[in-house]
């Protein structure tokens, strides 16, 4: 997040304190600390185009639920209100709504939920899945001459 969307946010939010976390996060994230280091209540990506966000099933393996773009294609990972939101990226009320609401909830569950999420993506399940596509492409024969 740069400046003018936190500005913008803390604007929104009001004093509720929201804000305050996510910038602290930053500071964390830009002194070098890992996710694994300092595991933070919430992963916001606001994304305005993202194709597949490996960081978005990377929060979620590690239990932190997402407040994702729509147009994000880590999206899809996401049921909403259970392992985090899915917000337009666009719209700074609904994003510090989603924060909002998502803290409101037992973060034990959202956590559960976020790891749940993101068992079925291994790296053994990926390599199966590109093993099987090859095979077929291997098998296919050429219509042409």
């Amino acid at each position: 997040m740069g400046p003018g969307i936190i500005s913008r946010l803390t604007e929104i939010v009001g004093p509720s304190g929201v804000i305050s976390h996510a910038t602290e996060l930053m500071v964390y994230e830009c002194d070098g600390y890992t996710l694994e280091k300092s595991v933070p209540d919430l992963v916001v990506l606001p994304s305005r185009y993202e194709p597949f966000g490996q960081v978005h099933l990377e929060a979620l393996a590690a239990g932190v639920p997402v407040v994702a773009s729509r147009e994000a294609g880590g999206a899809e990972l996401i049921e909403d209100g259970v392992n985090g939101a899915v917000v337009d990226p666009r719209d700074a009320r609904a994003l510090a709504r989603a924060v909002g609401r998502l803290r409101a909830l037992p973060a034990a569950d959202l956590r559960a939920a976020a790891r749940r999420s993101a068992e079925p993506y291994t790296y053994a399940r990926q390599v199966a899945g590109f093993t099987k596509v090859y095979r077929r492409l291997g098998a296919a024969t050429p219509d042409f001459p």
